[in-house]
């Protein structure tokens, strides 16, 4: 029991509709469904100018275009061109900016105020009634349907707006220009009348530091007593003052030259430096020292003489001059040391009192150098506060000339159109032909729209629809595999008419191939494991499950196996009928009530297969399908034959059926394609489970082809391999 149990665990998760759009191949559906697109298609383009039509008549739309054109302005009154050029993103940004200026609710106001505005039929018809005019509602309209935007690529905006008259367009846009234009130079005019009285304020201010600077200067002059306003530099106090100071540099230096003299005459007083020729030579000028020297020279004429006349040297004669000379020499040198001490002390009392001389006239010429310098300090302190006072009024000066060149420049630069940064490129225009219906967007727009339509219907229906009509339905289902497909009859080409004798009477059809290709697939899965025993389980009554049995116990019994086919369907049996056996012999139902076994009721046919047909009618009690008994009829069945195929009735229509299910080694689920629910098989195959047996596969079974799709492919290459073998 666990194995069931474990088994019966395993269920399938239905799919949802959203997981069938997986499956729709939109080429395959839009060539299935290609002669309604051809007419869907034929009265689209019918509505569509039948549509065009009414709309010319009953809602036309002319509309008008007004431009206007960013300039860059001017940086100067004076230019000759413009400033410089703007790039598109300066162009956009003012082009926006002017657009929302634009729609200001008081420039539309102003433009359906307008008196040809309030004389149009869009207004009149439309805006006056009984209260008089409704200006806002008109406004309204004009902020949801004035078309604006720039204009790429270029310097221009544009605007344009649609009415059922052309003349109205024309009058509107018209006076939504003037409106603008109107805005525009009143917000021009009032900026520069700001700019005005702030330049007005600040020049009056100008002026008046003028004057005020001007009086500064006077009362300072006057104050001060400033007597001349020539430079300092090359006035005759600083010539004065010049002399002066060569004049104490003079003094300085002969002072610096006797104190130098003082100096060396004390260190030769006091023996600290030896004395000079000039000393010497002055000393010996004295008379007192000059007889020294002529008695010396005497004295030395004498010796000289004595000399010559005496021959011997140490002749006292000669010895006595010796003595003289000596004599007057040692007295000369003692007078003239006497008369240089006395000539350097004297030159010591000269040069003081020629030093204090010197000295006072050098303080005095230092105290008329200081009066003349603090002359000229105060003289130049007052000409540089007069220079600064000066130099402040000419730059109040210099402003106000600029100001009154900045005044003319304005009043140029208001006096030129191409100041502007906005003007009217090109008036508002009349329609030549209507803006609204065109015949290149209404036609086409009701070929797709009725296309669409119908194409969405289509496709609405085929996401919707659950029935499995191929393999990709079927590959939705999870936990499934797909044992083969079986065309439908009519879609034979070999043209097979008996779908239960197709193996045996018409075996190079494409329906006996299939068949035979599905047999492969399950011989497969009961090989492994020697499961013999197989339950074919249809989702709803008509799928073909007897056929599908006959033909793939046919295959199997070509194939060399030993094949048992057994009628478990004791509702509605059909197998003995199908093979043109007697129906109501023994059979199943009379050996479960223990007439025998399959052996001895089993019956050979032509196709190579034996058959147990349901029983007798009074046999077949459908509880005796679970009984111990058919678990030993099973068992026996599995020794004498190498399969054993059941066909069962609809499991989800009778309860047997999955008690049938429980004593098998697996089932086959048969579809009917186009009918049969992804949801409808995986509620079988859950059942199935469910009961203990296992779910080999699905076969669908009368498939048919669709333009473009895949069995149509399928089909038409067995056929071919067929004809060629």
């Amino acid at each position: 029991m666990e194995p069931s149990e474990s088994k019966s665990e395993e269920t399938l998760t239905p799919s949802s509709p959203g997981e069938a759009g997986v499956s729709v191949d939109p080429i395959r559906i839009l060539r299935k469904h290609l002669l309604l697109l051809i007419f869907s298609g034929f009265l689209g383009v019918g509505v569509g100018g039948g549509s065009y039509v009414a709309l010319s008549i009953f809602s036309p739309k002319y509309r008008s275009e007004a431009l206007f054109e960013i300039r860059s302005g001017l940086q100067d009154a004076t230019e000759i061109g413009a400033a410089k050029e703007l790039d598109d993103d300066d162009i956009e940004r003012r082009a926006n900016t002017e657009l929302s200026r634009l729609m200001d609710r008081d420039v539309l106001k102003a433009a359906v105020r307008s008196r040809a505005v309030q004389r149009s039929n869009w207004f009149t018809s439309q805006y006056v009634d009984e209260d008089g005019p409704r200006i806002e509602e008109a406004v309204d309209e004009l902020e949801d349907d004035l078309v604006r935007a720039p204009i790429a690529k270029t310097a221009l905006f544009r605007i344009s707006f649609a009415t059922a008259s052309r003349e109205d367009s024309q009058t509107i846009v018209a006076a939504l220009s003037d409106a603008y234009l109107e805005s525009t130079q009143s917000l021009e005019e009032n900026r520069a009348k700001s700019i005005d009285r702030l330049f007005s304020s600040e020049f009056a201010d100008t002026r008046r530091q003028i004057d005020d600077i001007s009086g500064e200067l006077e009362d300072f002059i006057t104050s001060n007593g400033v007597s001349s306003l020539e430079d300092p530099r090359y006035s005759p106090e600083l010539i004065a003052a010049q002399q002066l100071t060569d004049r104490i540099y003079t003094n300085q230096q002969a002072s610096q030259s006797l104190q130098t003299q003082v100096a060396q005459a004390q260190q030769k007083l006091d023996g600290t430096l030896s004395y000079d020729e000039d000393d010497i030579r002055t000393a010996e000028a004295d008379p007192s020292v000059s007889i020294h020297v002529q008695t010396v020279e005497t004295a030395r004429r004498d010796l000289t003489f004595l000399r010559s006349q005496y021959l011997d040297p140490s002749s006292p004669v000669v010895a006595r001059a010796i003595q003289r000379l000596d004599s007057s020499e040692a007295a000369l040198e003692a007078r003239r040391e006497e008369v240089v001490l006395r000539n350097l002390r004297a030159d010591i009392r000269q040069a003081m009192r020629i030093l204090e001389q010197t000295q006072a006239v050098s303080q005095s010429l230092q105290d008329e150098y200081s009066e003349k310098v603090q002359s000229l300090q105060s003289q130049a302190a007052d000409l540089s506060r007069i220079e600064n006072i000066k130099n402040r009024r000419d730059y109040l000066e210099r402003k106000r000339d600029g100001e009154d060149q900045l005044v003319r420049d304005l009043k140029l630069f208001r006096s030129r159109d191409d100041a502007r940064l906005v003007s009217l490129a090109r008036t508002a225009t009349l329609p030549r032909e209507m803006a609204f219906p065109k015949p290149e967007l209404v036609i086409p727009a009701g070929f797709l729209l009725v296309t669409g339509l119908v194409v969405g219907v289509v496709f609405l229906r085929e996401f919707t629809d659950q029935r499995i009509k191929g393999v990709k339905d079927l590959s939705l289902v999870p936990g499934l595999r797909t044992l083969g497909v079986v065309p439908h009859l009519d879609e034979d080409p070999d043209g097979c008419t008996s779908f239960e004798s197709a193996v045996t009477e018409f075996g190079q059809s494409v329906v006996a191939e299939s068949m035979r290709q599905i047999w492969t697939q399950l011989s497969r899965k009961c090989a492994p494991t020697e499961r013999r025993v197989v339950v074919f389980f249809p989702c709803t009554p008509d799928t073909g499950c007897t056929g599908t049995v006959l033909n793939i116990a046919a295959a199997a019994a070509a194939a060399g196996r030993s094949v048992l086919v057994v009628d478990g369907d004791f509702r509605r049996p059909g197998l003995a009928e199908q093979l043109g056996l007697a129906d109501g012999s023994n059979g199943l139902g009379d050996v479960l009530g223990g007439s025998g076994n399959f052996s001895s009721v089993a019956v050979r046919t032509e196709a190579g297969f034996d058959l147990v047909g349901a029983g007798t009618e009074a046999s077949r009690v459908v509880d005796r399908l679970g009984s111990p008994k058919m678990d030993e009829l099973l068992n026996h069945a599995r020794q004498q034959w190498d399969l054993v195929l059941f066909d069962a009735p609809p499991a989800l229509a009778a309860g047997d059926a999955l008690t049938m299910a429980s004593k098998a080694d697996g089932a086959v689920l048969l579809v009917h394609a186009g009918q049969d629910e992804r949801g409808l098989l995986v509620r079988l195959a859950n059942a199935v489970k469910q009961a203990g047996s296992e779910v080999f596969g699905v076969v669908l079974n009368q498939a048919r082809t669709e333009t473009g799709g895949y069995f149509k492919k399928n089909f038409r290459i067995m056929r071919d391999y067929s004809e060629v073998a």
